[in-house]
């Protein structure tokens, strides 16, 4: 079963406290968080950010649910932010710390922007629209099948599932 709980514009504190609300009332096998976005566009502090990631990390890992973090959106502008660039940098300091799964969606949505800019034919744009939410729903899944059941190669690499 999946309980889609998702509230867009949510910044992370509100979220963790509604996170652990769901989690104590279902007590799910596994929670997809896509944090931050919200929380670098309202300037919030570096520091609260990163305090609420890392608790919540922790309160998930008490309470026996397995987490996934899903990272920033990707928007060109925002390439030179360093504000922006910062809290990515939290998320994925932080998940590594913890050993927590991070599905790098900015990173996956700038590669398909450089990808269709350098294209010689015009490419529709990778939009927040629902063929969009599609494509990011089944990277998230190939992502987390990888990480589940792939088998590292002699080098020490995990080879990426063909689409």
């Amino acid at each position: 079963d999946i309980i889609d709980r998702g509230v867009s514009g949510e910044l992370a504190a509100r979220a963790a406290e509604r996170i652990k609300l769901e989690v104590a009332l279902h007590e799910p096998n596994l929670v997809l968080w896509q944090v931050g976005t919200f929380d670098a566009m309202s300037q919030v502090p570096l520091l609260d950010f990163r305090h609420t990631l890392k608790k919540t990390i922790q309160w998930l890992r008490k309470h026996n649910a397995d987490l996934v973090v899903v990272g920033l959106h990707y928007q060109r502008g925002l390439r030179t932010d360093d504000s922006y660039q910062a809290f990515r940098k939290i998320i994925e300091e932080i998940t590594t710390q913890e050993k927590v799964l991070r599905i790098g969606r900015y990173e996956a949505e700038e590669l398909v922007d450089r990808l269709q800019s350098a294209a010689a034919s015009p490419v529709d744009k990778f939009q927040v629209t629902e063929n969009g939410y599609d494509c990011l729903s089944q990277f998230v899944v190939r992502v987390m099948a990888t990480s589940l059941f792939a088998r590292k190669t002699l080098d020490g690499t995990i080879p990426l599932p063909k689409p």
